[in-house]
């Protein structure tokens, strides 16, 4: 397989020179994100570049969607069996980027758990398990009573709220630390945004997003 590691001031920007690089779309690539970069002070001091490996899938492993939908309602209601826990349905819809799982049950409070802990758990489980098979390597999000996507809509909603403040005073906002995903969630919001931009920053367990305006060119 064609693998290169590719960068740029985004990661999406580091994507897509990686693609374009290898002449594929995105759904024929194995993508890695290495670092998610740092603008640093000013744009100037201490920044470094967003890095991703890319590599590129041969078309025999290319996703069969319909199948690895099945597969992961298959190892979804497996789980579920062995944890005793009830559900009456597993949905699956092909979202933008990824494949998304919803469980229907009266028992969501088990399956979730705390804070989402056991959600993220089991998720966990189901990718070790799925992507022992190179051609079910797809990016997915497991959801029950729709929890992921009331937070997700929380999240964005908040940070709306902030980009609002923002050009209201001209002054950039820090948000609090969060986790990769819904920091590219929330960096997806503002994509197209002619006013607001959105940026990491921090190491570790520190890193957040700073919304400000965006720079005019």
């Amino acid at each position: 397989m064609e693998e290169i590691e590719s960068k740029g001031k985004t990661v999406a920007e580091a994507i897509e020179i990686g693609l374009k690089e290898l002449g594929i779309e995105k759904s024929q690539a194995e993508i890695k994100i290495l670092d998610e970069g740092n603008a640093g002070l000013f744009g100037l001091m201490g920044s470094r570049p967003a890095r991703v490996k890319i590599r590129k899938i041969a078309k025999d492993l290319c996703p069969d969607y319909r199948t690895i939908q099945e597969q992961l309602k298959k190892i979804t209601a497996d789980l579920l069996t062995l944890m005793k826990v009830k559900y009456s349905e597993i949905r699956t819809t092909l979202l933008t980027g990824r494949i998304g799982i919803n469980i229907i049950s009266d028992d969501a409070s088990t399956i979730i758990g705390k804070d989402g802990q056991t959600l993220k758990s089991l998720e966990a489980i189901i990718k070790l398990i799925l992507w022992k098979n190179p051609a079910y390597r797809v990016k997915f999000s497991l959801d029950c009573a729709a929890w992921r996507q009331k937070k997700e809509e929380k999240i964005i909603e908040k940070a709306k709220e902030i980009a609002a403040l923002v050009k209201k005073t001209g002054q950039p906002q820090h948000l609090q630390p969060m986790p990769a995903a819904e920091r590219r969630l929330v960096h997806g919001v503002f994509t197209a945004n002619s006013d607001i931009e959105t940026i990491s920053e921090g190491d570790g367990e520190e890193r957040h997003i700073v919304i400000r305006p965006r720079a005019r060119k």
